[in-house]
């Protein structure tokens, strides 16, 4: 399955995605990462979080993993390990943990470290790239493609990266790369030459509950 079939099934997958903007800053995101398990060598998830937003204020839930590996079987187990309130405008960020207690004036800058979302992580890092316009379920995006340089976590791999809402002024939620490219992320994926892969799709669900718009309120 090439790069762009598998981002089709994906999307396919999760059809809300594809849909019109439908107020594309509120809603909950889902933040899903994928990569090949050292053990079984097949895909699993590493990490999904969900970011509810609402007025371009996020409230990330951040949950925790533990593999249970037992004759090359993994068994996953997820726990809340704590919630961040998410200004996207402000790139800010503050732990307001499991109780939701949000407290002003304390924020801390993207370039600090957090679990969950990293913001500090550079998927792009400057890289040359080349971009394709196409149309995924009849909504147009763009395509980029780069090799990772020697600065880049992922160097050498080969990246594609899957984008909508291009040229919008819609929330960024990987904002190295839907800043670069001016678009909401669908998908990423790399691949290097050891059979090394990794996948993140970002879905977006428009609904949002009246308790989620509270809290973010507060």
């Amino acid at each position: 399955m090439n790069t762009i079939q598998l981002f089709l099934s994906l999307i396919l997958f999760f059809p809300l995605l594809a849909k019109g903007q439908q107020k594309a800053d509120n809603g909950v995101f889902v933040y899903t990462v994928w990569n090949k398990h050292t053990v079984t060598g097949k895909m699993s998830v590493l990490l999904r979080d969900s970011i509810f937003v609402y007025n371009r204020i996020g409230i990330e839930k951040v949950m925790k993993s533990e593999d249970l590996i037992v004759n090359n079987r993994v068994t996953t187990s997820y726990s809340l390990e704590t919630y961040y309130r998410i200004n996207f405008d402000k790139h800010q960020f503050q732990d307001i943990g499991k109780d939701l207690v949000y407290k002003k004036e304390a924020d801390l800058p993207f370039t600090a470290p957090k679990m969950g979302l990293n913001f500090r992580r550079k998927l792009y890092n400057g890289e040359k790239y080349t971009a394709t316009d196409t149309t995924i379920n009849h909504k147009p995006c763009k395509v980029i493609r780069y090799v990772g340089n020697s600065n880049s976590s992922l160097k050498g791999a080969r990246i594609t990266v899957v984008l909508s809402d291009v040229n919008s002024k819609v929330v960024h939620i990987i904002p190295n790369l839907e800043d670069t490219f001016n678009g909401r992320l669908i998908g990423f994926e790399a691949t290097d030459d050891k059979d090394g892969r990794i996948v993140i799709v970002l879905e977006h669900i428009p609904q949002l509950s009246n308790y989620w718009k509270k809290v973010i309120s507060q």
